[in-house]
């Protein structure tokens, strides 16, 4: 373990940044925190770990997070730049869309709000909030919204550029991603199960319904011909082949997720595919494989029972080193479920880790 973070929160993701010198996590405390990762410069790594009850301390011998960036109300998703190096200040920022604040843009560095965007509405009945977040070039960015729009912003102005009804109903556009292999190509997936795939080119829209996922995550293979995607409380990953189309998944993972909290997968390792489950543990598929039972490794935490299924504690946030291989995990513990031994009330409690992953 490089990192072991204890935290009476609950986190809702993790993520590493494109150059792979730190990592972010938001939390329900409404705070993005980020942990520097010391891979920079592949010095030996050393374990530590971080108290969040003793964040202010200067003689804390536990790891804390390089800032804490407060806000006032529910972080819905961060989206770092894409061309982040830490050896370019400049390219060191990351977007947040915050509940009732909008979108803003964060310092890397220092943590210091620097920019906020706002969707200008012509009534105030009519607020539309900002929801997912993707980039389109180090200069642009979209956001999905709560009403099934898509919103174009240009980062040196405040105000949206354009706005497009993206979906066929109201709903909100959970997951927001760009193709690599063509930079006009955006898809994103819908709480009511809609996956719809926008040419920023031709500025045309297609979508397709789906109805057995609440769609919280997506991503595209490293050819851009795969598409996989997770949702609430639905116990597969599907993967589409987009040269079939969406009409139906081309394989599906099992997963077991009992939660109601978006999960995470990721994809490393070359065709490996790692998601988290309500039992502490990390799931991997291999994708060149023809058998689609996963390798199950338990991460041994006094936080996380490892044989009792435990829904408050679920693995919902999991990343990959871009370069490396380390994997990031974050667990969440619902605050609400009460934990007694005795009459004494167990506090929840939550980790991030990293660990170094071999296959």
């Amino acid at each position: 373990t490089f990192y072991n973070v204890t935290m009476p929160i609950v986190p809702k993701g993790i993520m590493f940044s494109p150059d792979g010198t730190c990592i972010l996590t938001h939390a329900n405390d409404h705070k993005v925190r980020c942990f520097e990762t010391g891979l920079r410069d592949d010095e030996p790594i050393q374990a530590s770990q971080y108290d969040s009850n003793h964040e202010e301390s200067k003689h804390n011998n536990f790891k804390y997070p390089a800032f804490r960036t407060p806000f006032k109300s529910s972080i819905y998703q961060l989206c770092w730049n894409p061309l982040m190096n830490s050896s370019n200040p400049s390219s060191c920022f990351f977007l947040a869309s915050i509940k009732q604040n909008g979108i803003v843009m964060v310092d890397a560095y220092t943590g210091q709000v620097e920019e906020a965007y706002t969707i200008k509405q012509a009534e105030v009945e009519k607020i539309n909030q900002p929801y997912a977040l993707c980039f389109k070039s180090t200069n642009q960015f979209y956001t999905g919204t709560m009403k099934g729009d898509l919103v174009l912003f240009d980062i040196n102005h405040h105000f949206h550029r354009s706005c497009i009804r993206a979906t066929k109903h109201k709903t909100v556009i959970s997951s927001l991603i760009s193709s690599d292999w063509a930079p006009s190509t955006f898809y994103y997936g819908c709480f009511n199960g809609e996956i719809g795939i926008y040419d920023d080119r031709s500025s045309t829209n297609s979508t397709f319904i789906r109805h057995d996922q609440s769609i919280t995550s997506m991503q595209l293979s490293s050819t851009g011909y795969h598409l996989f995607t997770s949702g609430r409380k639905s116990p597969f990953i599907h993967l589409y082949d987009l040269r079939r189309g969406l009409s139906n998944p081309l394989m599906s993972f099992f997963t077991n997720h009992s939660t109601n909290l978006p999960v995470q997968f990721v994809l490393g390792q070359g065709n490996h595919l790692f998601t988290g489950t309500s039992e502490g543990n990390v799931l991997q598929f291999n994708l060149r494989s023809s058998k689609i039972d996963p390798l199950v490794y338990s991460f041994q935490s006094p936080f996380i029972p490892s044989k009792k299924s435990h829904p408050e504690y679920t693995i919902n946030g999991i990343g990959f080193h871009p370069e490396q291989s380390f994997l990031a995990i974050s667990s969440g513990e619902n605050p609400e479920i009460n934990h007694f031994e005795g009459e004494e009330k167990i506090l929840p409690k939550s980790f991030c880790s990293l660990y170094h992953f071999e296959t």
